[in-house]
């Protein structure tokens, strides 16, 4: 039981430590959104584990660590965490290539409240962010190949 925490913790945690590496202002629109993925993956493998409050929870610790309104990175992972919860048989019936793409409205939808929020405020970029959201489709399949070995080896559900 501690195995299988410490696995889903240390993979949250590395998830959350890679959204806040600074990158060169060039790459940081292309930045993946990191935990959405780590949330989504382990909601489709393990969705009596990881679910809505998981997802609660991490998006606070990202709108504290990112110093911006708190809870609009929450509201934005619970929404895609409950897409995915709500259809996970069928995201994992779909082999990785169409789950990439099933990701793409998912990620656009929690990237949403962010935007929106933001043009609200009259700041920010005035573009949706679609270069980070295909990019998080891009490395799904390897995401998902690193994660479904990692629960293979520790988790075994």
């Amino acid at each position: 039981m501690l195995a299988r925490f410490g696995v889903l913790a240390a993979c949250f945690f590395l998830a959350l430590a890679l959204t806040f590496v600074p990158l060169p202002p060039w790459a940081a629109p292309w930045r993946p959104d990191w935990v959405a993925l780590v949330v989504i993956y382990w909601i489709m493998a393990l969705p009596e584990r990881v679910g809505l409050a998981t997802a609660w929870v991490l998006g606070l610790l990202m709108d504290a660590g990112s110093g911006g309104v708190l809870g609009v990175q929450a509201l934005s992972l619970t929404l895609a965490a409950y897409v995915v919860a709500r259809f996970h048989l069928q995201l994992r019936a779909f082999p990785v290539w169409q789950q990439s793409l099933a990701l793409v409205p998912i990620l656009a939808l929690a990237a949403f409240p962010g935007f929106w929020l933001a043009g609200m405020g009259n700041r920010g970029d005035p573009l949706f962010p679609w270069s980070g959201i295909l990019t998080s489709a891009l490395i799904w399949p390897w995401m998902f190949a690193v994660l479904r070995d990692l629960r293979r080896r520790f988790v075994a559900a």
